[in-house]
């Protein structure tokens, strides 16, 4: 208790006491009595300010405690824990290599020679095998006069391969005509084209810097000879990687 509170205290009961004394003479307190009344009053008073201060403290009274007042230290925020189980990266994406056609630079060795077959023109269309076939050239080609084409490879095409189709119509002098097939000079395989039938062949050219390919008639030295005929090759698309 502050000494301002104890003298208020003591001078309440002084005057308390001599309040009493004059009012009732007849009642005059003695010497201990007025001590024990203001021992009493004292005792009160210290009463009073011990609830009066806990009043303050535990929000009593008409005195409030500010939230925080009794701890001004920072309360430390919560940091988000991290996700380790989040969604793996997309894969790279795949490039595609470009595309590259075969590119050649071809003499005739022996034969006639080729002739090119316009859209327009009236052998544009052969029929084989009872089918209509488009063409775009022709070659005349006899008995001890075999047609022969060599090309050099100036552009490897990107699959490294080579197709080569022939036709020989249903209303053709030839009967059989062996195809052959070579790369950079050695014989890949021979097949035998017929009458009314398309040969597609594929074959493999990597590495190699140039192939040849050689049609011969087959037949008595009486046989005169005809056309065999080029159907269009259709583009292969390249193959993603």
């Amino acid at each position: 208790m502050e000494m301002k509170q104890f003298r208020s205290i003591l001078a309440v009961a002084v005057v308390a006491a001599s309040v009493t004394a004059s009012i009732s003479p007849a009642q005059a307190f003695t010497w201990d009595e007025l001590w024990g009344a203001v021992k009493t009053g004292v005792q009160k008073g210290f009463q009073d300010a011990a609830q009066s201060s806990a009043e303050k403290y535990n929000g009593g009274g008409n005195e409030t405690l500010q939230s925080g007042s009794f701890n001004d230290t920072p309360q430390p925020q919560r940091i988000p824990q991290q996700n380790n189980n989040s969604a793996p990266s997309p894969p790279p994406q795949q490039t595609r290599t470009p595309f590259r056609s075969l590119q050649t630079s071809c003499v005739k060795a022996s034969g006639s020679d080729m002739t090119g077959i316009g859209r327009d023109d009236s052998d544009s269309i052969v029929s084989v095998g009872q089918r209509a076939v488009p063409v775009h050239a022709k070659v005349g080609i006899y008995v001890n006069h075999p047609f022969q084409m060599t090309c050099a490879i100036t552009r490897h095409p990107t699959d490294e391969k080579v197709t080569l189709a022939f036709a020989i119509p249903d209303n053709s002098k030839l009967e059989n005509v062996r195809m052959s097939i070579y790369v950079d000079g050695q014989e890949k395989f021979s097949k035998i084209i017929s009458r009314g039938q398309v040969r597609v062949k594929t074959f493999d050219i990597a590495g190699a810097s140039s192939f040849a390919y050689i049609l011969q008639p087959l037949g008595d030295s009486s046989f005169f000879g005809d056309d065999i005929y080029f159907p269009p090759i259709p583009r292969r698309r390249p193959a993603a990687n």
